[in-house]
């Protein structure tokens, strides 16, 4: 009897799932879990989301016309992204931004390697 093929990953859906995976990450406030997607994540940036996940409520992020673009094993990813904090006093923050992620392939995993936000006017 022939065992079938192993199913062979769609990248477009692996990337597609590391952004599922980023957009959980914020909304439940897990630096842990966004480190394990985006490793290079440190410094002042890693300090400002810590300390905007220690500030806030609740924050909740809506992801808008995904665009996934794959060169081998690197990815570019542009989308709207809508992001609302809410504060320990009860005030929400909204930004809208265009978003480009870029991710790269590497041990048989797609991890982030930067995030750049544009603010929307």
């Amino acid at each position: 009897m022939n065992e079938p093929a192993p199913a062979v990953e769609n990248p477009s859906d692996a990337v597609r799932a590391v952004l599922a995976r980023y957009q959980l990450a914020l909304e439940s406030r897990d630096i842990d879990a966004l480190k394990r997607i985006w490793p290079g994540l440190a410094g002042r940036q890693e300090e400002a989301i810590k300390a905007e996940f220690d500030r806030a409520r609740g924050i909740a992020v809506r992801l808008d016309g995904v665009n996934v673009k794959i060169t081998g094993s690197v990815a570019a990813v542009t989308c709207r992204r809508d992001y609302a904090v809410t504060t320990g006093d009860g005030q929400t923050l909204k930004t809208t931004t265009e978003m480009l992620m870029t991710l790269s392939r590497r041990n048989g995993a797609w991890t982030i390697d930067a995030i750049r936000h544009q603010v929307l006017r």
